[in-house]
């Protein structure tokens, strides 16, 4: 039997996981997905024609017209149901129907959250420092200060002699994440998006545990591949001696 085409195919959702709003498991191949979605502008902007009749064929002779409706029997036109997996945010379980620039954005937002709350964490055990060494007293701490809420025995840590806030719309591009060494604690991996598995291309219409999954088994075959030149190097040289 031949895959499913509908009338209006180019507005099939294309991921052939599940539509957020729904509970039908449809879609398209990676391929025509990816395809379409570069190239269709009519993607994104008609959810209305997501449930226009499904027709099955074989040999090109249509032999059934099926009506999809939605599961309460009402479209949605709330919002725009997005084409294609739009990847894993790990800390938020809105993983589908959203478009990568808001996924994006989320992801930098709960970056610059995090940074901002680990760089006040840090200056609060510089206030510990000083309240320990009676520098100041309690009622000179900021408002927001995590001292007014912890213990006053909190533990102490290394920090950075100048800490200071984190200003979210100043950018300073030189100290950025992927700059730094790898051994260094700064250092954090931005959630969102899942990323890019190097020498996998097909990024769309896979979830993220198969593209791991995929990724690690061809890291295997490499590896392997490389091991078994290496060994086969070797053995001629001692052939050659």
């Amino acid at each position: 039997m031949k895959k499913k085409v509908s009338k209006n195919y180019y507005h099939l959702p294309g991921y052939t996981g599940k539509i957020p709003q729904e509970s039908y498991m449809f879609g398209l191949t990676r391929s025509e997905m990816s395809r379409r979605i570069f190239h269709n502008s009519y993607i994104h902007t008609r959810p209305d024609t997501l449930f226009s009749p499904t027709i099955d064929s074989i040999d090109d002779q249509t032999f059934d017209i099926r009506a999809n409706s939605s599961i309460t029997d009402q479209i949605y036109m709330s919002d725009i149901i997005t084409s294609g997996y739009t990847g894993h945010i790990p800390t938020i379980q809105e993983k589908f129907g959203k478009n990568m620039k808001n996924l994006f954005l989320k992801s930098i937002i709960d970056f610059e959250n995090d940074q901002t709350e680990k760089r006040y964490y840090k200056l609060d055990f510089k206030l510990q420092k000083l309240l320990d060494d009676n520098s100041i007293t309690k009622q000179d701490l900021p408002t927001d200060s995590m001292l007014h809420y912890t213990c006053e025995h909190m533990p102490l840590k290394s920090i950075s002699k100048h800490a200071e806030f984190y200003r979210q719309n100043e950018k300073d591009w030189n100290q950025s994440v992927y700059k730094m060494r790898n051994n260094n604690s700064e250092k954090r991996f931005i959630s969102g998006y899942q990323g890019h598995c190097p020498r996998l291309f097909d990024l769309f219409g896979e979830t993220y545990s198969v593209l791991t999954h995929n990724a690690l088994n061809n890291f295997t075959d490499i590896y392997r591949q490389k091991m078994i030149n290496e060994n086969q190097k070797a053995l001629f040289s001692l052939v050659d001696c």
